[in-house]
């Protein structure tokens, strides 16, 4: 990695270079790709596996450039990794480098036939439950509208970073203190996690469709 004069001078730390891309398409089809830095290479390429990805190696400027308005991915404990949509165009620029037949089909979530559970209710796992899943057809989440009445199986909009955008997620479980445990609402079988309620974003309770940060075409 390079690290330019200014700012090694400056004491702050340099944004990685990216080494990898992590690209797939999920079960409804919508493209998602981001880079992974070279240590974390190993690891994103197994996460890549896990999940049913290609891992690309950034072997040529068209694809260097192309990382380069990419999201930086993020890995899991759970040997995963978050790999955020990305529009269409730029998905087909980064598939065209691949092997030819090699583009990879994401493997079916393992709940997903069972709803996921993605918005489901109060007391719901991560893997299953009672509640309507993001494909079940059923109605979404309740959505409050203020923070102060956020409860268990609200649907809600959480962020892993102010970079990363915001993704719909379900409240699991109020801790207290202001504090919720949240689901990925199109990830159910990831980690749970936690946030403040100041770090929680609210969907208006009028708004029809799936709550989504996807960039349409």
């Amino acid at each position: 990695m390079t690290v330019s004069t200014e700012t090694a001078a400056g004491g702050v730390a340099a944004k990685p270079d990216p080494a990898l891309i992590l690209l797939g398409r999920d079960e409804k089809g919508k493209a998602h790709a981001s880079w992974f830095a070279t240590g974390e290479a190993a690891l994103a390429r197994q996460a890549a596996k896990t999940m049913g990805m290609a891992a690309m190696p950034i072997a040529n400027e068209e694809v260097r450039d192309i990382a380069g308005g990419l999201p930086q991915g993020k890995l899991f404990a759970s040997g995963r990794a978050f790999v955020p949509f990305v529009k269409g165009t730029t998905y087909d620029a980064l598939a065209k480098h691949l092997p030819a037949g090699s583009e990879p089909v994401a493997k079916k979530k393992a709940a997903a036939s069972a709803g996921a559970s993605a918005v489901g209710s109060a007391g719901g796992n991560r893997t299953g439950g009672s509640g309507a899943g993001a494909g079940s057809g059923q109605s979404a989440p309740p959505r409050p509208d203020d923070w102060s009445k956020l409860k268990p199986g609200h649907g809600v909009l959480a962020s892993l970073d102010p970079d990363d955008g915001w993704w719909p997620a379900v409240v699991r479980e109020d801790k207290g203190d202001g504090v919720f445990v949240l689901a990925w609402a199109e990830w159910p079988e990831w980690d749970l996690f936690l946030r403040r309620r100041e770090q929680i974003a609210l969907v208006h309770p009028k708004f029809a469709g799936q709550p989504s940060t996807e960039a349409e075409e």
